[in-house]
């Protein structure tokens, strides 16, 4: 599987993203040997990835060989995410959830043109969760764990943006147990 980079590119935003290599003598010499870059970045031999992307939305993977001084090579396939920034989703983290009890958690977009579609790009949702077109994710989830998911917003002309999410849903606490005092039955003398 390709190494995803660890920093989205945005388009219109000047990224840098050196490349590491380990092994071998240096200096090294990066070229791109596979795939394509998003438009507007460029691999320089020094093994920095910059540039300003002009590229729409998407994943662009690449492969690219590192050759060191003694001539001997070694190439790695990567991936590079490239965003919009006309899209933020947001909540931009997710409040824990518990098992058992009723969850819901509306997404919201800023910028683009409404209305909005919102899906599940990838990842799990938690058993008994569902996320629906509107962005409305929600349900009462029946295991403990930590979900790990991608969210996708589209917009009204194609444009979208994706952010990936966790979840943790908890046990649910048991109830404190009442005390239960006992009266002592007291007897009264007459008089």
């Amino acid at each position: 599987a390709p190494t995803v980079l660890p920093f989205p590119a945005t388009s219109n935003v000047f990224y840098s993203q050196p490349l590491a290599v380990s092994g071998g003598t240096g200096p090294y010499v990066f070229t791109l040997t596979g795939g394509s870059l998003p438009a507007g970045l460029t691999l320089d031999s020094a093994g920095v990835l910059s540039g300003i992307p002009d590229a729409g939305a998407g994943y662009f993977t690449f492969t690219v060989t590192a050759v060191d001084a003694n001539g001997d090579a070694a190439g790695k396939t990567y991936t590079i995410r490239l965003a919009t920034s006309q899209l933020l989703l947001m909540p931009l983290g997710l409040p824990t959830a518990t098992r058992g009890l009723r969850y819901r958690q509306a997404f919201a977009t800023d910028g683009g043109s409404g209305p909005y579609t919102y899906s599940l790009e990838r990842g799990k949702l938690p058993p008994g969760f569902s996320l629906g077109s509107s962005g409305v994710l929600g349900g009462v989830p029946s295991a403990v764990g930590r979900y790990g998911f991608t969210v996708r917003v589209t917009d009204a002309n194609g444009a979208w943006e994706s952010e990936a999410y966790g979840i943790t849903v908890n046990a649910k606490k048991a109830a404190p147990r009442r005390a239960v005092v006992h009266r002592a039955a007291v007897k009264r003398k007459r008089r």
